[in-house]
């Protein structure tokens, strides 16, 4: 794997792959998150319609009472308990009552008349603990229940109570109730239908209760009473189906509590209601939740990130073979270039070693046959390819060196005539026209001579016949450049010719020099802070050394 993080093509996939892979899954999931929130509205909508129609049913059928009270010239509990009944009245309320108000004054009245009717009928309050007492106390205004009419959750309610009937609840008087007598204050405030806040309730059913609230008013327009259908938060949305009520929660409530941190956001509204306003949450349960939020992106990242693991390592994989068989091409390449090597070095220094072998032979062996003319001659033969073999050797010598940038170099002022004189003596060429005016360099001397040697030997192989030598000088440097009018080195070759055992020209399978003397004369040239450079005019090629006319002139 740590070869695959260093391959560029590797790391381009993972990278590729990771960011597509992530990309995928965030889409899969907000298309998922987008698909739950609407089946999430699509409920609470319902529960919101629900919640809206109960209220709206119970106003309708306080409304309805109040008519009828509004009707009846005599009014008694058996009657209004049987004409709610009848009503069908809305599950989402407990029961209704009517509240009576009356003066302190007319309490006793009120009393001796309600007695005609409900015999058992006392005045009662509320006696901190949750249920009722008899109520002595004088009061200006009394609110005490003058008829009630409870439905089957009633039976619930009272079942969890000291009171055995929704008849022993009458003549309670809901001033002595602090839970609800402020909503009831504020109902009759507005003289209007209402329904209260939510209303916290303590006992067995630990839930929030409520009340709608419609004033009855007489022929004259006053308030004589209220009907109140209580009613619990629970009861709100008692008809929705299982198949809602099992997939979803919900709270109402006085305020939006404050957001959780979820996987998915819960659905939150305000109910304008007349006289409050109610605010409505709604979310998944987790089985729902669990239903809505496959982990299908999770899925899709672990798919992707194996398939971009398969996908670098294979791409791995064919680059490695890939560069095997490079590695296995270069390897014949270079046992090539090496026979070739071996067969070019042969070559080059078996040419002047068997000239100096062979006269040697004929001096040693038939020296009493030459003259003294022709014995100079013959010692002047073997000296002249002692030093081209000892040429090829130095190059050789200096090629093998791991260290050739830090060989030694020993600059002074140098005459270039001269040292022009000294190579083209020992080099190849028979002749070459000088052109310019020598001046002088501040270089090696020797390392000078086996530049210009090189470049000489170079021209007489693969030169025309007019090779000519030009100088020329500038502020900081002074040039000697091999010019022949030979083949021009191609264009495609010309970047590798100061490579080592790169001959300048090409010349099919024929055995040429060993291709070390352009790449030897550079970096003698750069290490005397001078430079060789090749280009053609048109006419010539040009081999051109440049070196520096003062040590300040280093380049």
């Amino acid at each position: 794997m740590k070869r695959a993080i260093r391959d560029p093509i590797a790391v381009a996939i993972i990278i590729a792959g990771v960011v597509l892979t992530i990309g995928l899954a965030v889409t899969i999931r907000n298309e998922n998150r987008q698909a739950a929130t609407m089946w999430l509205d699509e409920r609470a909508e319902l529960i919101e319609q629900a919640t809206k129609n109960t209220v709206d049913r119970t106003f309708s059928d306080l409304k309805a009472v109040a008519a009828f009270l509004a009707s009846s010239e005599t009014m008694t509990q058996e009657r209004f308990a049987h004409f709610v009944e009848q009503m069908d009245m809305n599950p989402g309320v407990i029961g209704i009552g009517y509240i009576s108000i009356v003066d302190g004054t007319e309490i006793a009245g009120f009393l001796a008349e309600a007695r005609q009717d409900v015999p058992t009928l006392q005045l009662l309050r509320f006696d901190g603990l949750g249920g009722m007492a008899p109520d002595n106390t004088s009061r200006p205004i009394y609110y005490p229940l003058r008829y009630v009419y409870g439905g089957p959750f009633l039976d619930v309610v009272i079942a969890e109570t000291h009171i055995e009937s929704e008849l022993d609840a009458l003549g309670f008087d809901l001033a002595t109730e602090p839970l609800w007598f402020p909503a009831l204050q504020g109902a009759l405030t507005q003289t209007t239908p209402s329904v209260s806040d939510l209303l916290a309730v303590g006992g067995v059913f630990q839930e929030q209760a409520f009340g709608v609230v419609q004033p009855v008013v007489n022929e004259i327009d006053e308030i004589e009473g209220v009907l109140v259908a209580p009613g619990l938060e629970i009861l709100l949305t008692a008809d929705l189906g299982i198949a809602i009520t099992s997939k979803v929660m919900w709270q109402i409530d006085n305020e939006l509590p404050e957001d959780e941190d979820s996987d998915w956001p819960s659905w939150q509204r305000e109910l304008d209601l007349d006289g409050s306003t109610w605010r409505l949450t709604v979310a998944p349960t987790d089985e729902a939740l669990s239903d809505l939020t496959p982990k299908t992106h999770w899925l899709m990242i672990a798919i992707g990130l194996g398939l971009t693991a398969l996908l670098a390592t294979t791409a791995l994989q064919i680059r490695l073979r890939r560069r095997e068989r490079t590695e296995m091409n270069q390897l014949h390449q270079v046992a090539a270039d090496k026979d070739r090597f071996l067969a070019t070095v042969s070559h080059e220094l078996r040419t002047p070693l068997t000239v100096v072998v062979g006269l040697s032979h004929e001096l040693s062996d038939r020296d009493a046959s030459f003259g003294e003319t022709e014995r100079n001659d013959l010692l002047e033969m073997i000296g002249e390819h002692s030093e081209e073999a000892a040429s090829i050797v130095e190059d050789l010598l200096v090629a093998a060196r791991s260290d050739i940038d830090k060989l030694a170099i020993h600059s002074e002022t140098v005459m270039l005539a001269e040292e022009v004189e000294i190579a083209l003596s020992s080099s190849p060429l028979e002749s070459a026209l000088m052109i310019g005016e020598p001046g002088t360099a501040f270089a090696d001397p020797q390392r000078v001579r086996q530049i210009l040697r090189n470049l000489m030997t170079n021209a007489s192989r693969y030169g025309g016949p007019n090779v000519e030598i030009r100088f020329s000088e500038s502020a900081a440097n002074a040039t000697v450049t091999v010019a022949d009018d030979g083949e021009p080195i191609a264009e495609t070759h010309r970047k590798q010719i100061f490579d080592p055992y790169t001959s300048a020209h090409e010349n099919g399978d024929r055995l040429g020099s060993i291709g070390l003397g352009l790449f030897i004369s550079l970096k003698l040239a750069r290490l005397m802070g001078g430079d060789l450079h090749y280009h053609h005019d048109g006419t010539h090629s040009l081999f051109s050394l440049h070196l520096p006319r003062s040590p300040a002139n280093r380049l």
